[in-house]
């Protein structure tokens, strides 16, 4: 038997036997308005006035969205693996047709998605047949719903939501990267204190100025050809590791950008010097012959003798 029933059925039977929405005040749905919205062209009029409300409600839909396919995603073993880049061409499409029959946007709701998943939905199948029970609700109007109590409807967005708690997962941030859990943190106190929008914009600022703090101060390292091994290594982590006279290989594991230009330069050119340098074992002075390829970024620089 679905979750949800067990509260609903009797909540709207007492309701509709004691009189409880007209006795006693309590708060019901209410009629359902009937009927279907025609399909109207928008006027490019309003485009200028709905961009600006439309930029804001892109980031909230969409990260809503896609948290809550991963959330349920990750529960099941047998789910088809998510593809985000295929689920926001779709979303778009789905919102463009409710723009065009004068709808709202459209995007995912944890509530739902978890009242589904406790009711079995395995599948879109799901979604399709609430689809076309809304679709009947409109099209037929019951009197069932009208003195379901707002309250109940309450309980089963508390239901959901505790069904959608999960403690454990700051677990698994905390193990893969300290920032990550204090990002997870910072998001979940934003969205309770300033409202969803507002905590979303926070993580997402949070976020930014952590990547923003990583690449500014990369990893680099002094390579060196370490015997029996192809490629060229780090000389830290291979003592072994043997640099090649006269040439100097740097490796710098970012690639260069206004965060981390001043820093790359002092790595490269100490702020104690004036030019680059002398490469060991050399008494010659490095020519500045630099060649940046794709990652890892790499400085090969040549001594060249005076």
């Amino acid at each position: 038997m679905p979750g949800p029933l067990p509260a609903v059925v009797p909540g709207t039977a007492a309701v509709a036997v004691f009189d409880l929405d007209e006795g006693y005040g309590i708060k019901v749905i209410g009629e359902v308005p009937a009927g279907l919205r025609s399909v109207a062209a928008a006027h490019l009029s309003e485009l200028p006035h709905l961009a600006l409300p439309a930029l804001g409600v892109l980031p909230v839909a969409y990260t809503d969205f896609i948290l809550t396919a991963h959330a349920f995603a990750g529960r099941d073993d047998e789910a088809d693996r998510l593809d985000a880049d295929q689920e926001f061409p779709t979303l778009g499409a789905s919102n463009l047709g409710a723009g065009r029959l004068q709808g709202f946007p459209v995007s995912s709701r944890a509530g739902r998605s978890a009242l589904a998943s406790s009711a079995g939905a395995r599948s879109q199948a799901y979604s399709l047949v609430a689809g076309m029970a809304v679709l009947a609700v409109l099209l037929f109007p019951s009197p069932l719903p009208v003195r379901t109590p707002s309250a109940v409807l309450g309980a089963l967005v508390v239901y959901s939501a505790t069904g959608m708690t999960d403690l454990a997962g700051f677990t698994r941030p905390a193990a893969f990267r300290r920032r990550e859990l204090l990002l997870a943190v910072g998001c979940l106190v934003g969205v309770l204190t300033l409202d969803l929008l507002y905590g979303v914009l926070v993580a997402v600022g949070l976020s930014v100025a952590e990547s923003l703090s990583r690449v500014a101060r990369p990893h680099d390292a002094v390579e060196g050809l370490v015997p029996g091994v192809a490629g060229m290594h780090d000389v830290d982590d291979h003592p072994q590791a043997r640099t090649i006279p006269g040439l100097l290989v740097h490796r710098y594991d970012c690639p260069l950008f206004f965060a981390n230009a001043q820093e790359s330069t002092a790595v490269l050119w100490p702020p104690s010097t004036n030019r680059p340098a002398r490469c060991a074992g050399s008494s010659s002075t490095p020519r500045r012959t630099s060649k940046w390829t794709s990652p890892p970024w790499t400085r090969w620089t040549t001594c060249a003798a005076s």
